[in-house]
């Protein structure tokens, strides 16, 4: 059933999604008093959906990396597909796109989306689409067979044509512009229906990709970021596929060099030497090195970086402390709606093993209960003008995480926090890292934590993960002290067990700057959080000062040689 009113090309129908919502609501005969439900969309929901369903807010990586992005006046609940917990008809307009081709039981879940609503848009890659780029967490090679949507398993594992599509985009605004926008239906299926949802499963008896397998989903992921990075794109776009590699092969030496490269790439110049802890090989000790140059100010080209081969079992790390911790979040404060805030925030943390414990002076009322986040969610009632420095500790006794993190009431972590924090503690010889913080100015605060002079502290309890048993070690909160905060991170910095992670991750409760706003908006097309792209701008411009430096040195010695020569 075409999209009423929508335009089209010369291949048929077309609705570019990055239109706006109205233009987008008239294509698709919805009403300003429908009742519209998102099924997928955690990290880009369809701005006129009053509740959005996903699998998960917790994970970022079946949305290509893009955080969870939660709004106070929508209502966010946690289910599959499959199993959407609403009542038929709940809906007047259903909207689900680049989902299906990611569900266990794609027929079930077509039953549900008509079941729930009256009315619907699905969109999902076509043949040609998932050949030219696919992506590493499809489950689905899917066609339309009049008006039927026709599933059959991937039947790879490694893409074969090596996601070639990408960095052609990524190389050319005006490709990319006709592939997401004036062509977008020849890249993907666009179906509108009313009614029921027709779809059936082919050919499920022969070689299939387990997307559910850790080996299988891996080899996927580090696949795509290898492909992505030697196609020309930029290394932002990868770097949540070499991260997800890692995670999921934690003992892969070439999924640690080639997350390490990307870093290197992004000039995480820290985080690359870390990723290479313990790493003996060849192509370690040279991407080693070439980080120890750049981190001189030497000039170096980035493009030379080596890049590994592309089997990631071709060699294995032998590291224990490799495996997968669990994490609970603290979150502490008097404020339910600044709690709230930061609960959502913390469940929408791309890290999969994560509890969330919330200390409160104050009841959350109706703000919690839109959260069905299961058993993730821990909430406690204490009694007002309880301390801060006791809610903390409290909440540590509930938590059963083999790491802790904390965050304070209205502070909202970038969702990718918990996930590089662990990262980072778990091949770097360190028992907690701390990160820096933006302002309300907009300005990057980077933590001094000075033991023993704790005014040159610029930092923050939420931005600190640490193991357990470090924790355990260091003792509790001091609730006796006016800042119990700062204190107890000037304890923690004087065990010399702290490290750093020089990016900021957590936003200001306060309005982001409008500067900010802007790399927001650039994130969308461009897979860059806007707090890395920042990032990225503030490294290249200390790249460019240091060589600045790097040649008045030489001319220098230039000079000194030539009056020596006279």
């Amino acid at each position: 059933m075409s999209a009423p009113g929508s335009s089209g090309n010369e291949f048929g129908v077309n609705l570019p999604l990055d239109d706006d919502v109205a233009s987008t609501c008239r294509a698709l005969g919805i009403s300003d008093s429908d009742r519209v439900l998102d099924v997928g969309g955690a990290g880009n929901a369809f701005s006129r959906a009053n509740v959005v369903c996903d699998l998960t807010f917790a994970s970022c990586i079946q949305r290509n990396g893009a955080p969870g992005v939660l709004r106070a006046d929508v209502e966010y609940v946690e289910a599959p597909a499959e199993c959407l917990p609403f009542e038929d008809n709940a809906f007047d307009f259903v909207w689900c796109t680049q989902v299906l081709e990611h569900v266990l039981d794609p027929e079930a879940a077509c039953r549900e989306l008509a079941r729930v609503a009256r009315r619907g848009f699905v969109e999902v890659p076509s043949r040609l689409g998932e050949m030219t780029s696919g992506n590493p967490t499809h489950r689905w090679i899917v066609d339309v067979d009049n008006g039927v949507l026709v599933f059959r398993p991937r039947p790879f594992v490694d893409h074969p044509l090596r996601n070639v599509w990408y960095g052609l985009m990524y190389r050319d605004e005006e490709l990319r512009r006709l592939t997401e926008h004036d062509y977008r239906n020849v890249f993907n299926h666009q179906l509108a229906f009313e009614g029921d949802l027709p779809c059936r499963v082919e050919g499920d008896d022969g070689a299939r990709f387990d997307y559910d397998d850790p080996d299988q989903a891996g080899r996927a992921h580090y696949g795509f970021a290898r492909n992505v990075l030697l196609a020309g794109a930029e290394p932002d776009y990868g770097l949540p596929d070499a991260i997800e590699a890692v995670r999921l092969l934690p003992r892969s030496e070439s999924a640690r060099l080639l997350l390490a490269g990307y870093l290197a790439r992004l000039l995480r110049l820290e985080e690359a030497q870390a990723a290479l802890h313990g790493l003996a090989s060849a192509g370690a000790q040279l991407l080693a090195a070439t980080v120890a140059r750049l981190e001189s100010g030497e000039a170096v080209d980035l493009r030379g970086l080596p890049v590994p081969g592309p089997d990631a079992g071709a060699a294995n790390v032998d590291d224990p402390a490799l495996d997968r911790p669990s994490v609970s979040v603290i979150v502490a404060g008097d404020d339910p709606i600044e709690l709230l805030v930061s609960a959502e925030a913390a469940l929408t943390q791309d890290y999969g093993p994560l509890q969330v414990v919330v200390a409160s002076t104050a009841p959350l009322g109706d703000g919690a209960s839109r959260l069905h986040m299961g058993d993730r969610l821990c909430v406690q009632e204490h009694p007002r003008g309880t301390p801060l420095a006791t809610l903390i500790n409290r909440a540590a006794l509930a938590a059963n995480g083999e790491m802790i993190a904390f965050l304070m009431a209205g502070d909202r972590p970038m969702a990718h926090h918990v996930e590089r924090a662990v990262m980072y503690l778990m091949i770097a010889d360190k028992s907690a890292v701390h990160t820096d913080r933006l302002l309300v100015s907009g300005d990057v605060a980077g933590p001094e934590i000075i033991p023993g002079n704790p005014a040159t502290a610029a930092a923050s309890l939420s931005t600190l993960v640490a193991r357990r048993s470090f924790l355990e070690d260091v003792g509790f909160l001091d609730e006796s002290v006016t800042d119990a905060e700062l204190e107890y991170l000037v304890r923690v910095a004087q065990t010399g067990r702290l490290g750093h992670l020089p990016e900021a991750t957590i936003e200001s409760p306060h309005p982001v700057p409008a500067g900010i706003q802007v790399l927001d908006g650039a994130r969308a097309h461009a897979r860059m959080r806007p707090l890395e792209l920042h990032r990225s701008l503030i490294a290249a411009s200390e790249r460019e000062a240091g060589l600045r430096e790097r040649v008045s040195q030489l001319e220098a010695r230039l000079r000194e040689l030539d009056e020596g020569a006279s």
